[in-house]
């Protein structure tokens, strides 16, 4: 038992998000950017692609 069981009852473990995170680990990997520049970029390109999607979609945002 675990996971998302135990989130509900207040303990959530391993990682929140690791698809953000290993974004922004690439990034900095590959660019000699601040890490908050990698951060900001991060979350940008997330929105980005979330909006596109939600046109994409007939969504509006």
């Amino acid at each position: 038992m675990g996971g998302a069981a135990d989130a509900l009852n207040g303990y959530a473990s391993g990682m929140q998000n690791p698809g953000f995170y290993d974004s922004v680990w690439k990034k900095i990997k590959e660019n000699s950017e601040s890490i908050e520049t990698v951060y900001e970029n991060t979350v940008f390109d997330i929105l980005f692609k979330t909006a596109k999607q939600a046109k994409k979609n007939g969504i509006l945002l």
